[in-house]
């Protein structure tokens, strides 16, 4: 997609707010964006038959709406070319690339929500399993995470995978339930392992987080930001804030915790391994890479820093933030938040935990974004992970 636009003009197609947005970011990476049509609703409303007037011989429409049989038909009615239009979704991690990673979503009472897939025997899990053929007992490995775990609706071939492959290379019988799913936190994983992970006779418990406990989670981490919807919705409690109780109008959310986004993390996954601990269960955890702590940026990376984030890089040659004239002080304080988590996590020295942070550094054209990462790099993740375990498991396969 980025050469194909960079060779021709753009209109963008959608709704006011996002098509805006997506011009500024177009043209900040030095892209030709030359008309912006919009439609004011959050549904398609005709204003698509507007590009019939556009000649699109040396351009390329982006279109930001979700896709339709309604726009699509419109589109051939008009006559543009296939090669002339980009539904924009298709192009984002998440998207679903192949039928394997299809899936349906539903309300969960504790976690939020989860993904159910044909053909799994429970909803938030995609297994993976292998036998040796030699009849020796099967390792059960329970995986837990974020979408950078997921194996549900993302576009790359999760690490997952690869880690499973990582097993069948040394021979290793196993069945490895998957439960990372897009937005979980360190405490959803923690309320999935005591709910759900115990209960599928795990061996071993793997968790693989971090990015998502750095984002602001207004009603506390221990709240998705599905349940957070749903509650006030129900109860109409959209702009009120937090009272001294943990309360949103007659909504509560429990005890705020009063310590920073990194000690939070911790705490949970220490929780996790305490479980694991108790009910006889090996336990690793890792804490991800992203974007942000890579010491030496690539072009690529400087581009997607733009295009997404508007300067969450910092030069640390230069001692300041890439694009500073884009930064807000917002991004700043959300940039040195970053910083201060992963230079916690180097301080922690439990031998079942390892920090993965630094893992790509000096390697070009690894994200998608600021924490998903190309099918080469999962695979790479996943070797790392396994070279951790791996004596731990073969220990285990001896007892």
């Amino acid at each position: 997609m980025d050469v194909y636009v960079r060779k021709q003009g753009i209109i963008i197609y959608g709704m006011r707010e996002t098509a805006y947005v997506l011009k500024e970011r177009l043209e900040a990476l030095g892209l030709q964006v030359n008309k912006v049509i919009v439609h004011e609703g959050t549904e398609e409303d005709g204003t698509i038959f507007q590009l019939a007037y556009e000649d699109m011989t040396d351009q390329v429409c982006i279109i930001l709406d979700h896709y339709s049989e309604f726009a699509q038909s419109a589109l051939e009615q008009v006559g543009i070319a296939e090669n002339h239009f980009i539904w924009l979704e298709r192009h984002h991690w998440f998207w679903a690339a192949n039928k394997e990673q299809v899936c349906e979503c539903c309300l969960d009472p504790h976690l939020g929500h989860v993904h159910v897939k044909d053909g799994e025997a429970y909803a938030g899990f995609m297994k993976y399993e292998w036998d040796n053929g030699t009849g020796t007992k099967k390792i059960r490995i329970l995986l837990l995470g974020g979408s950078t775990t997921s194996a549900f609706r993302v576009r790359q071939t999760p690490w997952c995978q690869y880690f499973s492959d990582c097993l069948k290379a040394e021979g290793i019988s196993h069945i490895i339930y998957n439960g990372g799913i897009e937005s979980y936190q360190a405490t959803q994983e923690l309320i999935k392992l005591i709910r759900d992970g115990i209960w599928l006779a795990s061996d071993m418990v793997i968790s693989y987080s971090g990015v998502n406990n750095m984002k602001e989670t207004p009603v506390g981490p221990a709240i998705s930001d599905y349940q957070e919807i749903l509650f006030k919705s129900i109860t109409q409690q959209f702009h009120s804030d937090i009272d001294g109780m943990g309360r949103t109008g007659n909504v509560s959310w429990g005890v705020q915790s009063r310590v920073s986004a990194c000690d939070y993390w911790f705490s949970q996954i220490k929780m996790q391994k305490a479980v694991c601990d108790c009910m006889g269960i090996e336990y690793a955890a890792f804490l991800q890479p992203a974007l942000y702590t890579k010491k030496i940026n690539s072009n690529q990376d400087l581009d997607l820093d733009i295009a997404a984030y508007i300067g969450y890089l910092y030069d640390r040659e230069k001692n300041e933030f890439h694009c500073t004239d884009l930064v807000e002080e917002s991004r700043k304080i959300a940039c040195n938040l970053k910083k201060e988590f992963y230079e916690r996590g180097k301080g922690i020295k439990d031998t079942w935990f390892c920090d993965l942070s630094q893992i790509f550094n000096n390697r070009a054209n690894v994200y998608t974004d600021d924490a998903h990462i190309y099918d080469w790099a999962n695979k790479l993740l996943a070797e790392k992970i396994f070279d951790k375990v791996k004596n731990v498991m073969k220990h285990m396969i001896e007892r």
